[in-house]
């Protein structure tokens, strides 16, 4: 007599692993979120590049206008220059009531070639006159 013996398939043993299909089907999802997440890298380091050159832009003003305000200019006078990425205008002229207006203009392209500007503006206020327009009278002793 032969002896014949019943192999029961276990549910649980019935697959093991993952199919080719499913190996592919997650490969592909993975690869949709690496590329989020570098497009996301990508333009955070756009942006914080262009926020540090927009503070570079305003110090490249900032030490024209105080360049200007150190040197007095009695009379109008206007200028350009170049500077690092940046070209600097500047102009200074004088209002009716003596004051001098100035004003220093920044720009740059960023990586796409897209055209940013700061404009800095100030007054330098001839010292011999009050903030109401009347002149300054020394203090008696």
């Amino acid at each position: 007599m032969h002896n014949q013996q019943t192999i029961k398939k276990n549910p649980s043993n019935s697959r093991r692993g993952f199919t080719l299909v499913e190996m592919v089907v997650a490969s592909f999802i993975t690869l949709i979120g690496l590329v989020g997440i570098h497009n996301l890298l990508f333009w955070i380091m756009f942006y914080t590049a262009e926020s540090g050159r927009g503070t570079q832009a305003a110090a490249v003003a900032q030490d024209k206008m105080e360049e200007i305000i150190g040197a007095g200019f009695s009379s109008s006078v206007s200028g350009q220059d170049s500077t690092l990425d940046f070209q600097r205008f500047w102009t200074v002229g004088a209002s009716a009531n003596g004051d001098q207006r100035i004003t220093v203009r920044v720009t740059w392209s960023d990586i796409k070639n897209q055209p940013h500007e700061l404009t800095v503006k100030s007054i330098l206020a001839d010292d011999r006159i009050s903030a109401s327009g009347l002149p300054f009278t020394s203090p008696s002793s």
